[in-house]
C-alpha cells in the first residue's frame, strides 16, 4: 500500500510541468505607435573639419533643443540638420541657415520648429542655445553711482570719447557680433551698439578693452545734450549690465 503511494506520487511530480505547459498560454503584445511627428536628431553642422558636429539634446516631453556651443568656436551662424521621424516634415526645414545668431540671443527672439507627421499631428519644439563660455566680467566706469564719470564730445567732428574696461574674459575679437557695447538711457531705451575696437581692446591679457564713440557714429545722435546712461557689454552669448552709469555731455 505504501509502494502504490509512493508510485502515485511520483508519477504526479512527472506530470505536474507537463500539464503545467500544456495550459500556459503566450501572448504577444505590440510595442506603442511611435509619435508620428518627433525631431529625431538635431546636429550643427557648420564647423571645422577637424571638430565634430555638435549634437543637440532633444527633450520630447518638454519640446526643447538644447543646443551646447564651444565659445572657441565663435560661430555667429548656425546650420542645422535636422531628421524626423518617418513621412513627417519640419519647417524651417533641415538645412535653413540660422543667421545674425547673437543678435537674435540679445534680443531674445524665441526660435522654434514644427513636425508634422504623416497623420497630420503636430509638435513644436523651442531651441535653446547655450555658449560655454567663460563667464564675462566687467568692472564699473562710475565708482561712485552719485558722481558719475563723466564724458564730453566737442563740436570737431573727429572727436571720440573712449570708453576703456578692465574685464574678464572678454573674446578677443575685432567684430561687432562678438563683443560690443551698448549705452542705456534714463527710459531703459537700449541706442544703437558700438563695436569693441581701439588698443585696449588687443591687450595680450583679455583684461581691458575699448569702446570709441564718435559724433559721426549712429551712437551718437542718439544721445541727449547731457545725458546719463548705464553700459551694457554684449560677449558673444552673455551680456553683462553695469549698475553706475556715466555721463555724456555734447557741446
Amino acid at each position: 500500500m505504501i509502494r502504490m503511494q509512493l508510485r502515485h506520487g511520483l508519477l504526479c511530480a512527472l506530470l505536474a510541468p507537463v500539464l503545467f505547459s500544456a495550459c500556459k498560454k503566450t501572448e504577444t503584445i505590440a510595442p506603442p505607435a511611435l509619435p508620428s511627428a518627433q525631431i529625431v536628431e538635431f546636429s550643427i553642422t557648420n564647423v571645422p573639419e577637424t571638430e565634430s558636429v555638435i549634437r543637440g539634446a532633444v527633450d520630447h516631453e518638454a519640446g526643447t533643443v538644447t543646443v551646447y556651443l564651444p565659445a572657441y568656436l565663435q560661430l555667429p551662424v548656425l546650420m542645422p540638420q535636422i531628421k524626423v521621424t518617418e513621412g513627417a516634415t519640419v519647417t524651417p526645414a533641415s538645412g535653413t541657415q540660422i543667421n545674425d545668431l547673437l543678435v537674435k540671443i540679445r534680443k531674445g527672439e524665441k526660435l522654434s520648429y514644427t513636425v508634422k507627421g504623416k497623420d497630420g499631428a503636430e509638435k513644436s519644439y523651442a531651441l535653446n542655445i547655450i555658449s560655454q563660455q567663460p563667464t564675462t566680467m566687467v568692472n564699473e566706469l562710475t565708482i561712485d553711482p552719485s558722481n558719475p564719470k563723466t564724458y564730453t564730445l566737442t563740436a570737431d567732428q573727429y572727436t571720440y570719447i573712449a570708453l576703456q574696461f578692465s574685464s574678464e574674459n572678454i573674446i578677443v575679437e575685432n567684430r561687432e557680433e562678438m563683443v560690443s557695447i551698448v549705452l542705456i538711457d534714463a527710459a531703459g531705451n537700449e541706442l544703437p551698439p558700438i563695436p569693441g575696437g581701439g588698443p585696449y581692446y588687443w591687450y595680450a591679457t583679455h583684461k581691458a578693452f575699448e569702446a570709441q564713440v564718435y559724433r559721426t557714429s549712429p551712437a551718437y545722435a542718439a544721445l541727449a545734450a547731457d545725458g546719463l546712461y548705464k553700459i551694457k557689454v554684449y560677449n558673444y552669448g552673455q551680456s553683462v549690465t553695469l549698475q553706475n552709469p556715466i555721463r555724456i555731455i555734447k557741446q
